[in-house]
């Protein structure tokens, strides 16, 4: 099995309503990087990317 990381981000600033999640989920896709981003309540948006090493560093 391939050496794989999971991180957790939290983003703050202007990230809700202006696509974040949508660029995110492309470029995570076109990286093979799994997880998630969510909106949450004060704003900010949590992400978790999953994958190699080098493709979950270039989503940070």
């Amino acid at each position: 099995m391939p050496n794989m990381i999971q991180i957790k981000v939290i983003v703050k600033g202007r990230v809700q309503g202006v696509f974040y999640r949508a660029h995110t989920q492309k470029q995570a896709d076109r990286l093979g990087v799994k997880g998630y981003v969510k909106n949450l309540p004060d704003g900010s948006v949590e992400a978790v990317f999953e994958g190699d090493p080098k493709s979950v560093s270039q989503m940070v």
